[in-house]
């Protein structure tokens, strides 16, 4: 319950942060113990072409950069982001949250999960924030290893997504927030919290399908892709 509790008051931190980097680095530390190797965030806007390797590197945007070594100057990193890189499919896809090794299946990716092994990387995780305009916030994640458990990612997660959506927030142009009803915030705030639907029909005296109806309109007005996303976008913006 460790990673759970420090991820649990970094999110509440990283809500009111003004300083994105900090932010990332905080993160980045309380992951380090967890096998945690690197880590790098961006915020920047989808390029109208092609979803390509040259396309996403020139659109910018880094916020913090926090890879081992000089691993990004070796031919392995080289390789990952211009020659090989299965991860773009996260993008085309509109994912919001990946391991590595579910884009790029080691038994077909020899050589790309090589070229990681240079910096000592055996999985990575990404979590990705998509806002209107197609605005992208991104945070990478790179382990030595990863042998955290289905709670501990799902929680890695919420915070990733609150990062990234903290971090578009302070890096790109403000977006007009969205108002919720006062039902709607209440579903969400306690889904933040970590109650059920049932048990949120019982605390409001509500159908299971109204509290689901109620937290489906708060998802689309945050313009979010799934409950967790609506949860991190909301804690983010201070709506929650």
């Amino acid at each position: 319950m460790a990673l759970t509790d420090d991820l649990a008051g970094f999110i509440d931190t990283c809500a009111r942060t003004d300083d994105a980097e900090a932010a990332a680095i905080a993160f980045a530390d309380t992951l380090k113990p967890y096998g945690l190797t690197g880590m790098g965030t961006r915020v920047y806007q989808m390029p109208e072409g092609p979803i390509d390797s040259e396309n996403i590197w020139k659109a910018g945007g880094a916020v913090a950069t926090l890879w081992p070594g000089n691993w990004a100057g070796t031919p392995g990193y080289r390789y990952i982001c211009f020659s090989e890189n299965p991860l773009l499919n996260a993008l085309r896809e509109r994912r919001g949250y990946f391991l590595y090794s579910d884009l790029a299946p080691r038994e077909n990716h020899g050589t790309y999960w090589e070229a990681f092994s240079e910096g000592g990387i055996s999985e990575g995780m990404g979590v990705v924030a998509y806002g209107r305009s197609r605005r992208v916030s991104s945070l990478a994640m790179t382990f030595e290893r990863l042998d955290l458990s289905p709670m501990e990612k799902t929680v890695v997660r919420a915070a990733g997504l609150t990062l990234a959506e903290r971090t578009a927030m302070l890096r790109a142009p403000p977006e007009d927030a969205p108002k919720l009803t006062g039902r709607e915030y209440d579903c969400l705030a306690y889904v933040a919290a970590g109650k059920s639907d049932w048990e949120i029909s019982v605390i409001l005296n509500l159908s299971q399908a109204t509290v689901r109806f109620h937290v489906d309109n708060a998802r689309r007005k945050l313009d979010a892709t799934t409950r967790t996303h609506a949860v991190a976008r909301a804690t983010a913006s201070g709506l929650i």
